[in-house]
């Protein structure tokens, strides 16, 4: 027998029926009201919320927590320890391996920073003509690569500061993201990937938004310039691998729908310099890919 104390609900159950449009909008009517929302599929771009509202897919079961904005982005899937299901991959960079980054062995991790536990630094020298501090998550130059898009959505982050922006004579072009291709030397261009990249010359010092298939590359600039503040930079792509929206500090700056890789890449960072090293600092990495087949 269901009740109410003034304006406390109680009840011996509960049962919450599929959201309308309209049940939602007056579900947020406040910015401070938190909704519980009972939709069929993600949320993810689809539906509207405010911060710590919840929604129930009745499709897959999962239940997403609204963590960032009040538009409809921001949904972050809440999982029990599910594998068959989920895919992560998350390094705090507590050592210099952490999950076994392939990289020079003068990188190595510094002492943390307010609000940035684990930080990790490259000590690479750099120096003119060209050199390059890349860090790959396994190893590019064979076959075994681990990530492809298109089963699912797949999320990838990372959590980074530039200790000095681009400038001639020690300019450099960054690198965050997924590839198939090393690049250590001038002339390497990435052949299938996804990735934001920085440079002075390019969109004016912005971090640029990447995608390529086949070495055909698309690039839009985000219209945020990158910074010497530590920066979050993520990506997350549709279940079928069709469309990639980019963050820059979980803001939306671009969508890109074409070049989208179809093979295997693994993640890396690379700061190929002309000049001196940046002195460039990793605090997080993170990689969830919720799978649209349970495995």
């Amino acid at each position: 027998m269901a009740g109410i104390q003034n304006t406390t609900i109680f009840s011996q159950g509960e049962r919450l029926q599929t959201s309308s449009v309209q049940d939602i909008l007056e579900m947020q009517t406040l910015s401070t009201d938190v909704s519980r929302i009972n939709h069929s599929g993600s949320p993810e771009g689809v539906v509207s919320a405010n911060p710590s509202s919840f929604c129930h897919d009745t499709t897959t079961g999962i239940i997403y927590y609204k963590f960032t904005g009040t538009g409809n982005t921001g949904w972050i899937p809440i999982f029990q320890p599910l594998p068959q299901k989920l895919f992560q991959l998350t390094d705090d960079f507590m050592q210099a391996d952490g999950l076994d980054w392939a990289y020079s062995s003068l990188n190595a991790p510094i002492f943390s920073q307010d609000g940035h536990p684990g930080l990790i630094k490259s000590g690479y020298p750099g120096g003119p003509p060209f050199s390059a501090d890349g860090w790959y998550l396994g190893d590019v130059n064979n076959p075994y690569q681990y990530i492809k898009v298109g089963s699912g959505i797949l999320s990838v982050n990372y959590v980074i500061s530039l200790e000095t922006l681009s400038l001639t004579p020690n300019d450099y072009i960054a690198y965050y993201g997924l590839t198939d291709t090393g690049l250590f030397t001038a002339i390497d261009v990435i052949q299938n990937g996804i990735w934001f990249s920085y440079t002075d010359t390019v969109n004016s010092g912005n971090w640029t938004l990447n995608t390529a298939a086949a070495g055909v590359t698309t690039a839009v600039d985000s219209g945020i310039p990158a910074t010497t503040s530590f920066v979050n930079l993520g990506f997350r792509t549709n279940a079928a691998g069709t469309a990639i929206d980019f963050f820059v500090n979980n803001v939306p700056c671009g969508t890109i729908v074409t070049n989208i890789p179809s093979a295997n890449t693994i993640p890396f960072m690379s700061v190929n310099m002309n000049g001196n090293n940046p002195g460039w600092i990793v605090d997080l990495f993170s990689l969830t890919y919720l799978l649209t087949n349970t495995r």
